[in-house]
């Protein structure tokens, strides 16, 4: 029963990665989903491989135990008994291999993509100091070992006598104002993801308590809605808005803002770029520009025209 289910899983997994396929060209963050989908679907064929070879094990240990049982009764039991052992131990040296190749294979995706996701930061890191040398940065961040990784990575990147004053987490769960739908989560698994819950006063909180910070680098995106309520981007005198910056996270709801200026600076995957195993690039620059963009105000319109990276 569960090997069936999980062959309606996979059949179900990969005809959706063919529909984000299909229709990556409209839509380029169905790219990315046929990516996950189609890693998704491997994964699952790789699952029911290894349940096939370890029923075919057990089938044939039963055999060879019954037919080691009867070799004075059944002529050919011994060596029917002899060829079920060979099956066996086949059986086993290929599980024992598909689990140490997993787990190889698992590390070293790791270590690839957590060489990526530093490129990522650390070009980002490199092109602020560039053109913000000697500011006062504050970070928006969540917690959680990877965005500790993209924190320090921007600790050691940042130059040019910048100044990192905070790297601190929105407190989504404290009750928001008078009107708003922030608050405490509800109990138990039906907690809400915490990007779901993070709103607009959450910034505005953060960037009054360090105003001293002209830099602000959200590792966590920005609130889907009310965006016209962020204090910062009221500001007319683009001289004394803050600079602001992403990375992590999708822009493709955004255009607007980096092509005003609200957003000075945004990394994003490459549309184009084709998911392998082989190793990145050991130049930072090199594997940020395999799989990544970096968006400005400047190059938005090329980026749009050359990557379609916008939703309508």
């Amino acid at each position: 029963m569960l090997n069936i289910l999980l062959w309606i899983i996979f059949i179900l997994v990969f005809m959706g990665a063919m529909f984000c396929f299909s229709k990556r060209e409209e839509n380029p963050g169905l790219g990315i989903a046929f990516y996950c989908l189609l890693a998704l679907a491997v994964l699952l064929l790789g699952l029911l491989l290894k349940i096939f070879l370890w029923l075919v094990m057990s089938a044939s240990l039963v055999g060879m135990i019954f037919f080691a049982k009867k070799q004075k009764t059944i002529p050919f039991a011994k060596n029917a008994s002899i060829a079920l052992l060979v099956v066996v131990v086949i059986c086993a040296i290929l599980i024992i291999f598909s689990n140490f190749g997993s787990g190889v294979n698992e590390g070293k995706i790791n270590r690839n993509e957590g060489w990526y996701s530093q490129a990522s930061v650390q070009i980002l890191a490199e092109n602020l100091t560039k053109k913000y040398p000697g500011t006062k940065v504050l970070i928006i961040r969540k917690e959680g070992a990877e965005q500790d990784g993209i924190v320090n990575t921007l600790r050691k990147y940042l130059g040019a006598g910048m100044e990192i004053v905070a790297a601190v987490t929105p407190d989504v769960n404290k009750p928001g104002p008078q009107g708003s739908t922030s608050g405490p989560q509800p109990p138990g698994p039906m907690q809400y993801p915490f990007e779901m819950l993070l709103k607009v006063e959450h910034f505005n909180e953060l960037i009054t308590k360090y105003s001293q910070c002209n830099l602000i680098i959200s590792t966590i995106g920005i609130p889907r809605s009310d965006l016209e309520q962020m204090e910062i981007w009221k500001e007319e005198n683009f001289e004394k808005r803050p600079a602001f910056a992403l990375t992590n996270t999708s822009i493709s709801h955004l255009k607007l803002l980096i092509k005003g200026s609200a957003i000075n600076a945004a990394v994003t995957t490459n549309p184009t770029y084709k998911y392998d195993e082989s190793n990145p690039p050991s130049k930072a620059q090199a594997a940020f520009d395999k799989r990544y963009l970096l968006v400005t105000p400047e190059n938005v319109d090329e980026m749009e025209t050359k990557y379609k990276i916008f939703s309508e």
